[in-house]
């Protein structure tokens, strides 16, 4: 039930992250895939553990990305939404009820 935020600098300056809660894990980092591609091996080996590719959805957020222009949303709109509702609250999303 513990929830984990592990870095690792390069020595060129770019970060690796790994975040960890419960058996969901997600690794990001700037310009390190092949880094990334030899964490998710070592974990691999160690762990029994399936890869799901590039993220879209982690801890209730939805991940949206845009690579050729270096840009990444994150939305919780599915989880306030279900918030409201457990109060009687309805909101409009994009036209939709």
């Amino acid at each position: 039930m513990d929830h984990c935020l592990y870095t690792k600098k390069a020595a060129d300056g770019n970060l690796v992250i790994l975040i960890l809660y419960v058996d969901d894990m997600l690794l990001a980092s700037r310009n390190r895939p092949h880094e990334l591609t030899t964490i998710r091996m070592e974990l691999h080996e160690a762990f029994d553990m399936k890869d799901l590719g590039d993220a879209r959805h982690i801890l209730g957020m939805r991940i949206t990305r845009d690579r050729s222009r270096g840009l990444l949303w994150l939305s919780q709109k599915e989880y306030v939404g279900r918030v409201l509702g457990r109060v009687n609250v309805s909101i409009w999303w994009g036209g939709r009820h």
